[in-house]
């Protein structure tokens, strides 16, 4: 089965066409078994969260369409911020470590289009790409250094205050 993804951004437009928002994704990260064996580890995997937390500037441009797809508002945004994984990683026969850490720097890009649906929500769908580098600690001595991608088609709805 899939693992949960899912995140929350709070955005404040500011000028009516540019903004700022602050985003939590919260996606899963498995080592492959070839991988994880070929390392020398039992367990490697961020299974509680991989947690990228960025503050994004957003831009949209509303009006930009005519007729039919006058309805629909593109927006992108770019942000930074931090990696929160949750560290899950036993080298074979070694100490488990099982805890959060803040483990490196982050980056978003997202891109999408929002329409709305009443007074004060809306559906969108956007593609989003994350990066993050992680260097977390092991329990038992050494350490982790691994650079994390993820892309993600996400679709939800959004309510205005």
């Amino acid at each position: 089965a899939a693992p949960p993804y899912y995140g929350v951004r709070g955005t404040w437009w500011r000028g009516g066409d540019r903004g700022v928002a602050i985003e939590l994704t919260h996606a899963k990260v498995y080592a492959k078994d070839a991988d994880r064996t070929a390392l020398g580890f039992d367990r490697l995997e961020f299974t509680d969260g991989h947690n990228i937390i960025t503050v994004n500037y957003m831009q949209r441009w509303p009006d930009r369409w005519s007729g039919r797809l006058a309805a629909y508002t593109p927006y992108a945004g770019a942000g930074l911020g931090i990696a929160l994984p949750h560290v899950d990683a036993q080298p074979n026969g070694g100490a488990r470590t099982f805890g959060y850490q803040l483990t490196g720097p982050s980056m978003r890009l997202l891109a999408g289009m929002s329409r709305p649906i009443g007074d004060n929500l809306s559906a969108f769908a956007e593609y989003q790409f994350t990066f993050s580098m992680n260097e977390a600690e092991l329990d038992g001595g050494g350490d982790l250094s691994t650079n994390i991608i993820t892309n993600a088609l996400n679709v939800g709805l959004s309510y205005r205050f």
